[in-house]
């Protein structure tokens, strides 16, 4: 009796593993349509984060370097150190503003620096806005193509 006993304790446990294992098994293919789950967290429960790129540059006033001092002169007199520059959207909204900096003087032109920081990527334009000196717009391949560098120039 003993080994019948045994052979029917062994045969219970199996079983029951089996079934259990099934059970488990249904429950995971229906909760994720059959599909193996590597992420138990559904992607609509997730809100994406907004991607954000630093976005610097230069301004470059042409024939404007040799002066001495590197602001402009003339109609050109608003170019200067601490001129405001600014970042918009392709909604014409201002995702980023900046200043210039002391501007260098380089083969004649006076050179600017300026950065944004990091700005939010989400438009396919931007334009930068630069005093009374209206807008430069660039696609939003045109600054990853330039690894989101900016080259304003004017001037002569």
């Amino acid at each position: 009796m003993s080994l019948v006993k045994g052979h029917w304790l062994r045969t219970s446990i199996v079983g029951s593993a089996v079934i259990l294992v099934v059970m488990v098994g249904a429950e995971v293919a229906m909760t994720s349509g059959g599909a193996s789950v590597s992420n138990p967290v559904s992607a609509s429960t997730v809100a994406p984060s907004p991607t954000t790129q630093d976005v610097s540059g230069t301004l470059t006033l042409v024939g404007e370097g040799s002066y001495g001092s590197c602001t402009g002169t003339g109609g050109y007199d608003d170019v200067e150190p601490g001129m405001a520059v600014t970042l918009l959207d392709s909604s014409n909204k201002t995702i980023g503003v900046a200043s210039l900096g002391s501007g260098t003087s380089s083969s004649g032109d006076c050179v600017f620096k300026f950065g944004f920081g990091p700005v939010p990527v989400t438009s396919d334009f931007y334009a930068v806005d630069s005093s009374r000196r209206g807008k430069t717009t660039y696609s939003k391949a045109e600054l990853q193509g330039n690894n989101w560098k900016l080259d304003l120039s004017i001037g002569h």
